[in-house]
């Protein structure tokens, strides 16, 4: 039988997921990257995906971000997202990531569903000229590509703002229309379960909690708060207790295939278990020292960056040897790390 860690809850707030939805020039966008100035930032990254203004916002009052680059497909852009997650805050601070539109980024994993699928059709003497249905498994890959890029979003050091478009839309019954109208999150439907925080604003500026998964922060018994034009990002984190002593989340995502994965938490503890060990490394100026750390290097996965701190500490032997000869003093062999040993 495996044995299993347990640990006690820490009672902290987790980074959230928010959604900021609204209607065409609802400010969904502003809002996001007002919260790029907040104390608690240290780099905002804002990922653009089926839009266009992001140097524009650069002019919001307080807004200070980057802006991510990529070509446009979903490798690069799914990329991005990990990239960003692997950036290392300062201490004590976070990062900030903001995804300009996750509406985009459904309609682009929708539209390489259809591409494929009328390829498919055009391959096997189908193609009509139209659109070919999409069948079942395509629709299963875009999904998993989409859990693939919230995966990546919940491994973020910090919180992540993704806005998106809200449509008023027609509801159906037995695929007649009723008469009843819902807003609705444009985007693949499962989305509004991944998030911790939704706000909808369903005119400019008119914010509605619709969602909170808090435990110092609830919505009234009809499901919705009304915020209006005083929201911002900063205000909601103050109120959830959202601040840089953050847990970092406990999600581990479930694997159909075998391949064990980790949560948020358990890779922050890893890199910050590597990042420490490297550093104990570059302080080490003897040979043998720095060969003996060989098996914990294999361990934490970091062999090919010990091998280059070797090859370093060995030119550096090697130079100063140099110097000594130079200048004429009697020198010894200098003890260096021998290449082979290093598995140059």
């Amino acid at each position: 039988m495996n044995e299993y860690q347990t640990r006690r809850p820490t009672g902290q707030a987790s980074w959230p997921i928010v959604i900021l939805a609204g209607v065409e020039g609802s400010g969904k966008t502003w809002s996001a990257v007002e919260a790029s100035g907040m104390d608690l930032i240290d780099r905002a990254f804002f990922l653009e995906v089926g839009e266009r203004m992001a140097d524009e916002y650069g002019a919001v009052p307080g807004a200070d971000f980057e802006i991510v680059e990529h070509d446009g497909t979903w490798g690069n852009i799914l990329g991005a997202v990990r990239w960003a997650a692997s950036q290392t805050p300062a201490d004590g601070k976070a990062h900030l990531l903001i995804i300009d539109s996750v509406t985009e980024v459904w309609t682009l994993l929708s539209d390489i569903a259809q591409h494929v699928a009328n390829t498919r059709a055009r391959n096997n003497g189908r193609g009509s000229g139209g659109d070919a249905q999409i069948t079942m498994d395509l629709w299963n890959q875009a999904k998993d590509a989409l859990a693939d890029f919230l995966a990546a979003c919940r491994a973020f050091p910090g919180p992540v703002i993704l806005t998106a478009r809200l449509d008023n839309v027609t509801v159906v019954e037995g695929g007649k229309p009723t008469g009843e109208h819902v807003w609705k999150i444009r985007g693949e439907k499962n989305l509004p379960y991944q998030a911790t925080v939704i706000l909808q604003a369903r005119s400019p500026r008119d914010w509605l909690l619709t969602k909170i998964a808090s435990t110092k922060m609830q919505l009234p018994p009809n499901g919705e708060e009304k915020i209006g034009p005083a929201f911002t990002i900063e205000g909601l984190f103050e109120r959830m207790g959202v601040t840089a002593g953050a847990a970092a989340s406990t999600y581990v995502r479930p694997s159909p295939d075998g391949t064990p994965h980790m949560s948020q938490a358990q890779r922050q503890a890893v890199k910050r278990e590597r990042d420490e060990f490297l550093g104990r490394c570059r302080s080490i100026v003897d040979k043998d020292a720095l060969l003996a750390l060989q098996d914990e290097a294999v361990r934490l996965g970091v062999r090919e960056q010990w091998v280059k701190i070797g090859q370093q500490l060995a030119v550096t032997a090697e130079r100063a040897e140099r110097r000594m000869a130079e200048d004429g003093i009697e020198t010894v062999d200098p003890e260096v790390v021998d290449d082979a040993a290093m598995g140059a």
